[in-house]
């Protein structure tokens, strides 16, 4: 789109001096101010129903207009911002990228237990704080937290979500359950040392154990030794700790890939089979061929008669009482417990 500029300065030619003889309008002059005032106008939108091309710009309404006024792409966007809301800490499931690669959209982070900058994403970090991770230091310092981490994971609902325990995910039947003491005192601290470890400590595990306030979970595993919780502690040495899944608690991990049934679980529980003989006889029937006759067997004589009749043997008991005890046993090999399942990748708002 072109503006008009004048070609000739017709006021000039009017203050020449008679018989100057630029001070002649020429018509070839006034043919090139019509055509550059043609020019200018043919890229110009008419007002009536404008067809605009190239880039037009506009001044950007308020965001409480409500008129006729054309609205700018600033402004679109402004308002449809206001109207589709994402908070930060919103988890969604991602089909992409087409690749299979690991890059979540603009915006969003992987669900991959990354540790992020807590100035940075502040927003996050005011969302979900340090209950996925401590990143590099505790609850109350440090310069970095954890998204939560859902690889080769599900996401189920918090038991007691409202306030009110719906009580159907209660534990994970010892699966992801381990046990240690506390390896010194420890007072007002989150940062503890444990030894006699028994069984994996995992991130998002409640800790139970006598000092350690109710609902603690695991923020932090600089070793399984070395252990930060999401609150202070006061304990002694020796203290017995628990550390389990808990379906009450947010951000807790646990379940199993494969599963072996214990003894206790109908794998193989301790039982008996008793066998007992408590005597017996055997009888034969034998039918002569004659009237009348003996037998010999062995060192017994029977009178045999043309009918038949019954030979019994004594009632004895053989003495036989076997009792066979089975050990109880776990069985033999694990079984898969994954359900049908789509991998997909998981992301998480900024």
């Amino acid at each position: 789109m072109s503006n008009y500029t004048q070609l000739t300065n017709f006021a000039t030619k009017d203050n020449l001096a008679s018989g100057n003889a630029n001070k002649i309008v020429k018509g070839a002059e006034i043919n090139a101010e019509f055509v550059a005032i043609e020019t200018a106008v043919n890229s110009k939108a008419d007002i009536a129903s404008p067809t605009f091309t190239g880039t037009p710009a506009a001044p950007t309404a308020s965001s409480s207009t409500n008129t006729t006024q054309l609205a700018t792409t600033a402004f679109v966007q402004t308002a449809v911002g206001a109207l589709v809301t994402i908070p930060s800490g919103m988890i969604a499931p991602f089909a992409g990228p087409a690749d299979g690669g690991h890059t979540p959209p603009t915006g969003w982070f992987l669900c991959d237990g990354q540790a992020v900058s807590r100035s940075t994403y502040a927003n996050l970090f005011a969302v979900i704080g340090t209950r996925y991770g401590a990143g590099d230091g505790t609850a109350s310092s440090g310069t970095t937290f954890n998204v939560p981490d859902l690889r080769g994971r599900i996401i189920a609902g918090v038991d007691d979500m409202g306030g009110s325990a719906a009580s159907r995910l209660t534990g994970d039947n010892g699966a992801t359950t381990a046990t240690a003491s506390a390896n010194g005192s420890f007072t007002t601290t989150s940062n503890i040392l444990v030894d006699g470890n028994s069984g994996t400590i995992v991130l998002g595990m409640k800790v139970t154990g006598t000092g350690i306030p109710s609902d603690t979970f695991v923020i932090k595993i600089n070793s399984q030794t070395d252990i930060v919780l999401s609150a202070n502690v006061t304990i002694a040495d020796d203290t017995a700790l628990t550390f389990a899944f808990d379906g009450a608690i947010l951000g807790s991990a646990g379940g199993e890939n494969t599963h072996l049934l214990t003894s206790g679980e109908s794998g193989l529980p301790e039982h008996k089979h008793t066998i007992t003989d408590p005597g017996h006889q055997h009888s034969t029937n034998i039918k002569a061929s004659s009237t009348s006759g003996s037998g010999q067997n062995n060192a017994s004589s029977h009178n045999i008669s043309a009918q038949t009749s019954n030979v019994n043997t004594s009632n004895v008991s053989t003495g036989i009482t076997e009792t066979n005890n089975i050990a109880a046993a776990d069985a033999s090999s694990a079984h898969n417990i994954i359900q049908p399942t789509l991998v997909l990748n998981y992301i998480i708002k900024q």
